[in-house]
């Protein structure tokens, strides 16, 4: 190659890829494993391989990753053999693995698991601390990149279910490890800004670097200690973070963590039909109940023929009033006789009358005389007839 030449960019690939497979025709890497995809179809696992600061591209082929005696994973640290090469119509360079080996839990990892096995002691894992998700949210914080897809995924899809129910955003940075102050801070101040039913906390997919910020302690803990209950929805399916972990609720994406959130207005809508008719089934069951028995009854006697029934009991009714009114008087007659003979006894009786037939009554202050000799020359006596009284005094004989 002289100076001033120009070349077309598929030359100058080539003259890398020869340059690339001359200097390093046989390599051995160790770095940890991202950005890890493995197609069933073909067999081939592609990957990248990163120390922290810098990545590497590789595959693996069919051909050789049946040889592996372990199931490579996101986060697992491995020492790769290949050579390396150029991907021509992409430019990019990458290692083409014919061996991989273990070689224990890459950082992150073990990062991951004494975080996970801290809280889990704590029991901020434990599933009696997790609270349950409103039944119907009037008003769902966010808490994720005002210019990422996740936000608009979980609005589309709440627009779709429930219309009704009203999103606020509190923006901030999502991706990789300095994002996680950020996040942190979000979630401890948007319940104090706005009155929220619940929140969402989350992100779109990326690499186990990408999701970082979401495995942090700061983030976890602010997590645990929200006043109401957060979703986690973090990445896809297969992603897992500590978040996940502590969360009230973890959703596999943000767009299912729409789906579970919010009720369907439609399926509210064919609920509420069902109960109608139910309702409208039960009314008229009890109706025509109601009828058949009122048919039921209209046809006893008591019914049919009420003054009939009624004529018996009037004439018991009759019989008990006359027994009645005889034994009233019967009984008042002979009450009344016993009270005029008593009522004579006690006039024959009368001292009044005893008076009037000329006897008369000594006494000696109070107390009674009743002989002569019970009275001494000198004394004041009284003397009592019936219509009135004298005083005396008793003389000498």
């Amino acid at each position: 190659m002289t100076a001033g030449e120009v070349l077309t960019v598929s030359e100058i690939t080539v003259q890398l890829k020869k340059l690339i497979r001359g200097n390093f025709r046989r390599v051995k890497v160790v770095g940890e494993l991202a950005d890890f995809t493995k197609y069933e179809a073909s067999g081939h696992m592609y990957f990248s391989l990163t120390d922290g600061e810098a990545r590497l591209g590789g595959v693996m082929f069919a051909y050789a990753n049946r040889r592996l005696e372990f199931e490579p994973r996101e986060g697992m640290e491995v020492v790769v053999e290949g050579r390396m090469d150029v991907y021509e119509p992409r430019g990019n360079y990458q290692v083409v693995v014919e061996e991989m080996s273990k070689a224990g839990e890459g950082g992150l990892e073990r990062e991951f698991q004494k975080l996970k096995e801290q809280l889990e002691k704590e029991g901020a894992l434990s599933p009696a601390r997790k609270r349950a998700l409103p039944e119907f949210p009037v008003r769902i914080g966010v808490v994720t990149s005002g210019d990422g897809a996740a936000f608009w995924d979980i609005v589309n899809t709440l627009k779709r279910r429930c219309p009704a129910v009203h999103v606020v955003l509190y923006p901030c940075r999502v991706n990789g490890r300095e994002a996680a102050p950020e996040v942190a801070a979000a979630i401890k101040r948007l319940p104090g800004v706005v009155d929220i039913d619940c929140m969402i906390v989350g992100r779109g997919g990326g690499s186990p670097e990408d999701l970082w910020a979401f495995n942090e302690e700061e983030v976890a803990r602010a997590i645990i200690d929200c006043p109401v209950p957060v979703i986690s929805a973090v990445g896809h399916e297969v992603d897992v973070t500590i978040s996940d972990l502590v969360a009230d609720h973890r959703s596999p994406t943000p767009t299912a963590a729409g789906e579970e959130v919010a009720p369907s207005l439609e399926e509210l809508k064919r609920e509420l039909g069902e109960f109608k008719k139910r309702m409208k089934t039960g009314y008229r069951t009890r109706v025509d109940r109601g009828w058949e028995r009122l048919q039921f009854m209209g046809e006893k006697r008591v019914f049919a023929d009420p003054r009939g029934w009624v004529k018996p009991f009037r004439e018991k009714l009759e019989l008990w009033r006359e027994r009645f009114q005889n034994n009233y008087r019967r009984n008042l007659r002979d009450k009344r006789h016993k009270w005029d003979q008593q009522r004579g006894k006690l006039e024959s009786l009368n001292p009044e009358r005893v008076l009037k037939r000329g006897y008369t009554v000594v006494e000696r202050g109070e107390e009674l005389v009743t002989a002569a000799k019970a009275v001494e020359t000198g004394e004041e006596l009284s003397i009592r007839w019936w219509d009135g009284e004298v005083g005396v005094v008793v003389g000498e004989d």
